[in-house]
């Protein structure tokens, strides 16, 4: 799926880095496992990549990653279980970083 931080809200910040805007997503596993989650700017946006369990929750945060530079992708492996939603932050570094992106989620 594709989406532009810039088009999204400035509710939330992670542990790690986001203080900009972000839009988020849920993921609902099918089967339990393992899913890698990236987010790959199709620009030059610096984003910033978390999830929690519970969306309006800052202490159900169970990863967050903003390991690359602008124009870098950002990608986590995590545990999942079937049934039981992920919320999915796709945030910028700050409020002139946003821009296009797109987001793969592949079940392992």
């Amino acid at each position: 799926m594709t989406g532009d931080t810039s088009e999204g809200t400035r509710g939330f910040t992670a542990t790690c880095a986001g203080n900009g805007p972000e839009l988020v997503y849920r993921y609902s596993p099918e089967a339990d496992g393992s899913a890698t989650i990236t987010v790959t700017p199709t620009g030059s946006a610096d984003l910033v990549l978390h999830v929690r369990t519970d969306c309006g929750e800052s202490a159900t945060e169970i990863n967050c990653l903003d390991a690359g530079y602008a124009g870098d992708p950002e990608s986590v492996t995590l545990d999942v279980a079937a049934g039981t939603p992920l919320d999915i932050f796709v945030d910028s570094y700050n409020n002139v970083s946003a821009g296009s992106f797109e987001l793969s989620i592949t079940p392992g």
